[in-house]
């Protein structure tokens, strides 16, 4: 089981990272689409729904970057 979670896992994660870097050519950042879509899939292996913990922070970060850079 923990294997299949793995497999999932990279696939998921190296679809993200191909399309972050090679389609939109843009430097890595977090989704929290992405992050929301892959741990309610697969938040029934995780004792700890982190997904919550995630989402938080990668709204925290997309908030301080865009205030770093001036955007609204």
């Amino acid at each position: 089981m923990n294997l299949l979670f793995l497999l999932f896992f990279l696939y998921f994660f190296f679809e993200f990272v191909y399309f972050t870097f090679f389609c939109r050519r843009t430097k890595f950042k977090f989704s929290s689409y992405f992050t929301l879509f892959f741990f309610s899939r697969f938040r029934d292996f995780f004792e700890i729904k982190l997904y919550r913990f995630i989402l938080v922070h990668a709204k925290i970060y997309k908030i301080y970057k865009s205030n770093m850079l001036g955007w609204r």
